[in-house]
């Protein structure tokens, strides 16, 4: 099992913390996404959905406890499981391989 989730960790210390819009120079999750998209790699995008998927499952009984414990770098996620949603969204597989491809 992971346990360090150094994807997610990066993805909350870097990208989407209490300065994310500064950062980013986006006001909503999918843009702070798609900006942290075109600063790494296809494969460490997969590494952070596997990392998603492994975290939801070990801490399905209190997700957003456990999160907040691990990665509160001061942005503002009252509902993690609605935080992980757009994740998959952003990058469904088709749009991976495409990302692979470029890397």
């Amino acid at each position: 099992m992971i346990d360090s989730y150094p994807r997610l960790k990066k993805l909350m210390m870097t990208y989407i913390n209490m300065d994310a819009e500064e950062i980013t120079g986006e006001d909503t999750l999918e843009g702070m996404l798609s900006y942290y998209a075109t600063r790494v790699s296809g494969k460490a995008i997969r590494e952070l959905l596997a990392e998603v998927s492994v975290f939801r499952q070990a801490y399905q009984d209190d997700l957003d406890t456990a999160f907040l414990r691990r990665f509160d770098y001061g942005a503002d996620i009252p509902d993690v499981a609605s935080f992980f949603q757009p994740l998959s969204k952003c990058w469904p597989v088709s749009s991976l391989r495409k990302l692979t491809s470029r890397r």
